[in-house]
């Protein structure tokens, strides 16, 4: 027989796992020195801290004619993303730069960047805070666990880009969407459009609001998605903007990244040249559209939020090409929402231990694996490093273990009708 005090044991469990490895890393970086950190970092170099918001910067700063001076990934940047930084921009400098590094350097730039992050990370505790009964315990425990975690830490925080706003987001939405007053459900639909508006890949939320048939919210959403794109374009090279923007969404979308297992696109081809020893053409091609495909479908059919959730949360970091470990932040999406509305709930099914322990295994920094391979930085394969490797490894089992246990249940069900 389970019960709450299971459930709490259960939680318990994951935040042993989580901060040992967090912890002791830092007892072997205390030691070991900026090399602990080599071996952490994306790609093992320390030239990238906060990357991507100061390329953004400092690509912006070429005005309206932005999609049309920046190729593939560099110009697919969804236009709210880009006014935004552009924004930010002008108060520091009115003329384009030659360098990222010119950039950093520039007098009070770094006080804003602090000051931003800052925000960004009050506004993850609060969200996390909002969900279930009120623990304050139990939510800067979950928000450290989250925050030192090689997704968030080496990942999110430390290139920068616009997951980490799109995330917070996302959370509020999750929230705003289960209140009973009007104008919080109104608000939820404004967060997932400026949500996709950043990062464009939010836009699959709005699933949810068919499923449940919910026509005239789902409607409302496209209105004020369009809005978070037609309103930037007009500052961002109008509709020339838009066709070079659609170009260079197409055109990345078809990169292929050899060695990489970041996306489905990039693991089918990985996989194939590993195992066939060719790649199969147009089974890469195919592969990212059958797996949106049957997301979606498992989106429509999930019986729970959290496995809606799940489904949707995955379709964002698996789907898109040219990903990096900073997505799997939003898997813990669905993991906050349930330790935070099942906390006080009796354990009803053992399997919750097998998605607890790949939970915290994840959102942690695997020194154990460290240990394993002597820290060495790069497995060999193009941005594949040790690190990358382990957290994709364990981010890909939650999905084959959460889809297991979801069609093994369903296959039950019908046999026992």
């Amino acid at each position: 027989m389970f019960s709450i005090r299971n459930r709490q044991k259960l939680i318990g469990l994951y935040f042993i796992i989580s901060f040992l490895g967090i912890v002791t890393f830092f007892i072997y970086a205390f030691f070991a020195g900026p090399k602990a950190f080599d071996w952490l970092a994306m790609e093992n170099t320390g030239n990238f801290q906060f990357y991507d918001f100061f390329k953004l910067m400092k690509m912006s700063l070429s005005g309206s004619s932005y999609y049309t001076e920046n190729q593939l990934v560099d110009g697919s940047q969804p236009p709210l993303a880009v006014l935004f930084v552009y924004i930010i921009s002008k108060f520091f400098v009115n003329v384009p730069v030659e360098s990222v590094a010119e950039l950093e350097s520039l007098p009070y730039i770094l006080n804003f960047f602090l000051t931003y992050n800052i925000f960004l990370f009050v506004g993850l505790f609060i969200s996390i805070s909002l969900f279930g009964r009120k623990n304050t315990l139990l939510d800067f425990a979950l928000f450290c666990s989250l925050l030192f975690s090689v997704p968030f830490f080496a990942g999110a925080t430390e290139h920068s880009n616009m997951v980490l706003p799109t995330y917070l987001l996302i959370l509020l939405a999750f929230y705003f969407r289960e209140s009973p007053s009007k104008w919080k459900q109104e608000l939820a639909l404004l967060c997932i459009a400026v949500a996709a508006g950043l990062k464009i890949y939010p836009a699959i939320i709005g699933i949810l609001y068919l499923k449940e048939k919910k026509f005239s919210k789902a409607f409302r959403l496209v209105i004020y998605g369009l809005l978070c794109y037609i309103i930037p374009f007009a500052f961002l090279g109008g509709f020339e903007g838009v066709k070079a923007w659609l170009f260079n969404i197409s055109s990345s979308m078809s990169l292929d990244r050899y060695g990489r297992i970041q996306y489905i696109r990039g693991l089918v081809y990985t996989l194939q040249t590993a195992i066939l020893g060719r790649d199969v053409h147009l089974i890469t091609i195919i592969s990212p559209y059958l797996f949106l495909v049957f997301m979606v479908f498992m989106v429509m059919r999930a019986r729970d939020s959290y496995h809606e959730i799940f489904y949707l949360m995955a379709t964002m970091m698996f789907f898109p090409t040219y990903m990096y470990r900073y997505m799997l932040i939003f898997l813990s999406v669905p993991f906050i929402l349930h330790i935070k509305e099942t906390w006080d709930k009796p354990l009803t099914r053992s399997r919750v231990y097998i998605y607890y322990i790949l939970y915290a295994l994840l959102f942690t920094i695997p020194t154990w694996f460290g240990l394993v391979t002597d820290f060495q930085l790069n497995f060999g394969l193009y941005t594949l490093t040790f690190v990358e490797l382990y957290i994709y490894v364990i981010a890909y089992l939650i999905l084959l273990v959460t889809l297991g246990f979801d069609i093994l249940e369903t296959i039950s069900k019908r046999t026992n009708r």
